[in-house]
């Protein structure tokens, strides 16, 4: 049994919760007097309070966790794992666990959770495995390794580790609400220039180019790429960037031996649906983003002193 660790994905974009909506009731008259004087300060204070009160938490305990590999169900690893964040994302439940390597080094990677009443943890993983390794020897995109847990989830490559960030979906959410620096899951807020020079009209070409490309290589292989989130974009601390599917599961591999004309008409109007879905999602977070900086730039120019 190997005892170590890769290096480590995660996506991106958190959502807050929603009021109770119970708390938007009127109070009923006969338990509250309508005519009753109303203590402001006692009631702000006492809403203060509240609020103020830390969120009881569960201490992290550092855990050994073992995992069989994807490629190579003979390959098991034993992961120390030494610190853990929750993070919100998709409806999936995801910790981006720190992971000690033998040499002393650490690293983070994704672990997975599947959550609903239709499919098993087990099966889940099994769908999840078999749409990756379609799409990884198809040549498209996706997390360079995989591992199943001891415990029915996923441990995944982390693409954030060395300092990424992730544009797509999840985080033009985050950058098109109220508090974008608190939406944001593990923000890299200093790559948003380079992506917003990534995608200008000057560059954007290219991008346009590599998802033509990519669409083109998941139909030639008879895969259906998942149209709600078939992309993010990867920029990298040094400028680069690529494109990477993270939910495979949500997408579907089909037979080309035995798909009919209608079946082929159906995959080719997949590609031209995520190629307009994509692109007009990374259209959405560039301007929510030029948007922030023009803000920015104007409270640091006439804003209070």
């Amino acid at each position: 049994m190997e005892h170590l660790s890769p290096t480590g994905g995660a996506t991106d974009g958190a959502h807050a919760g929603k009021p109770d909506v119970a708390a938007g009731r009127a109070p009923d008259p006969a338990v509250i007097g309508w005519d009753d004087p109303i203590d402001l300060d006692e009631l702000l204070g006492s809403s203060q309070a509240q609020s103020a009160a830390p969120a009881e938490q569960k201490a992290f305990v550092p855990e050994q966790l073992t995992a069989v590999s994807a490629l190579d169900p003979g390959r098991t690893t034993l992961f120390d794992i030494v610190a853990s964040e929750e993070v919100a994302m998709g409806v999936e439940e995801k910790h981006v666990r720190t992971i000690r390597t033998p040499d002393g080094r650490t690293t983070t990677m994704l672990e997975r959770a599947h959550q609903d009443d239709l499919t098993t943890p087990e099966q889940a993983c099994q769908e999840y495995i078999a749409a990756w390794k379609a799409m990884r020897d198809a040549g498209l995109p996706v997390v360079p390794e995989v591992f199943v847990t001891s415990r029915s989830t996923l441990l995944v490559t982390d693409v954030k580790a060395d300092g990424s960030e992730l544009y797509g979906k999840g985080l033009r959410r985050a950058a098109e609400s109220y508090h974008p620096e608190e939406e944001r899951v593990r923000p890299r807020p200093e790559l948003d220039a380079t992506f917003i020079g990534i995608t200008s009209p000057e560059a954007m070409p290219a991008v346009v180019a590599r998802v033509d490309e990519l669409c083109a290589r998941a139909q030639a292989h008879g895969i259906e790429l998942p149209v709600d989130d078939p992309f993010e974009m990867v920029v990298r601390p040094d400028g680069s960037w690529d494109l990477i599917t993270l939910d495979v599961r949500l997408g579907n591999v089909h037979d080309l031996t035995t798909m009919d004309d209608a079946e082929r008409r159906h995959l080719q109007a997949n590609g031209l649906e995520v190629k307009q879905t994509f692109l007009g999602e990374l259209e959405k977070l560039r301007n929510a983003l030029v948007r922030k900086a023009e803000q920015d730039a104007y409270l640091q120019n006439w804003g209070p002193a």
